[in-house]
């Protein structure tokens, strides 16, 4: 017999701390194995885990040499991080209908190649496969699933059309520094914060249509160095954080926008722009925080900004100072920043807005 003694899960998580008595190569019969071999990093036996076993938690996490087909019973609820960091492990794990939680389950399994089955009980996606850097398998998220966030970050060989079901609400950097990630993901309509989903996906140029509940979409498209594809944003009425959204890009189309209240900051900072961006207010607009729309744009813009009559309480207006008029508005129908309502400024440049235009 072999004692065991677990750790504290990292930090954020749950308490596992506890003591187990098992046998290598027998059948473990422990109620949770929950970090049981935590940190062994040469172990690599075929461990045999028994049906009263609820929780596998951090079970095989740092086991760098384990590559061993690891049966998990029904039974098991949680499999949080069960093999995070076993960078050898390339198996065709089953995971049983009992299971909910497979966040962080392969996180940095560096060479894992497989075609994993995700059953419909499963809620909890997170960072299941984030830094699987040699996975390229068009893995099934079911319809139970609702938290995706960081699923599939950091795996660069990943060129699939993952489909993402209409459960799911959070999709925040779900593909993330997947750098050869060139497919149409289509995001559905539950999603409500996209943030930093497709950031550093250097090759994606796929159309993208930001839905009406989706109310943050911040660095969504950041380097993505070779996005220039259609892009839709649906009327809306609620908040939309754009922040940096075409940060980095060569995306160069006409932008129209029609939202209520919308946070542009940075939205094409470091880029070249050469269209023009509508942005069409409502009688009930809030406070328009566009701070920085176009910093280190190296004046490349070269047609208009147009805000709508109902656009009047647009603030903060720091490091917009890279726009210029192309002449086809007549002057008349121009206004400075300083002359605009609520605090525009900034007159370095020859700075021009079409204020109220219809549309």
């Amino acid at each position: 017999m072999i004692l065991y003694r677990s750790v504290k899960k990292q930090s954020g998580g749950e308490d596992y701390s506890a003591t187990y008595t098992a046998s290598v190569d027998g059948v473990l019969q422990k109620g949770s194995c929950a970090n049981m071999f935590y940190g062994q990093g040469s172990f690599n036996k075929n461990v045999v885990i028994g049906n009263n076993v609820s929780s596998t938690a951090y079970m095989f996490r740092g086991c760098s040499a384990l590559n061993q087909n690891i049966v998990i019973p029904n039974g098991v609820d949680n499999c949080y991080g069960m093999f995070q960091l076993a960078n050898s492990l390339d198996q065709n794990i089953a995971i049983p209908n009992s299971v909910t939680n497979c966040s962080y389950m392969f996180q940095n399994c560096s060479i894992l190649n497989q075609n994993i089955q995700i059953p419909n009980s499963v809620t909890k996606c997170s960072s299941m496969f984030s830094g699987c850097s040699t996975l390229n398998q068009s893995i099934q998220i079911p319809n139970s699933v609702t938290g995706c966030q960081s699923m599939f970050l950091s795996c660069t060989n990943l060129n699939q059309n993952i489909q993402i079901p209409n459960s799911v609400t959070n999709c925040t950097s779900m593909f993330q520094n997947c750098s050869t990630l060139n497919q149409n993901i289509q995001i559905p309509n539950s999603a409500t914060n996209c943030a930093y989903m497709f950031r550093n996906c250097t090759s994606y140029n796929s159309p993208i249509t930001i839905h009406s509940n989706c109310i943050d979409v911040n660095s969504m498209l950041g380097n993505c160095a070779s996005f220039n594809a259609p892009f839709v944003i649906e009327n809306r009425s609620t908040y939309l954080n754009m922040a940096w959204f075409f940060n980095n890009i060569p995306f160069n189309q006409d932008i129209t926008l029609n939202v209520e209240c919308i946070d542009m900051r940075f939205i094409l900072a470091n880029k070249t722009f050469g269209k023009n961006i509508y942005i069409k207010g409502t009688n009930n607009a809030n406070a328009q925080y566009v701070s920085g729309m176009l910093h280190n744009s190296n004046n490349a813009v070269r047609k208009n900004l147009y805000f709508n009559k109902y656009m009047n309480n647009i603030f903060n207006q720091t490091r917009i100072n890279c726009i210029v008029g192309n002449g086809t508005v007549p002057a008349s129908n121009f206004v400075t920043w300083t002359t605009m309502t609520n605090g525009f400024y900034n007159t370095a440049y020859n700075v021009y807005c079409y204020y109220n235009y219809s549309g």
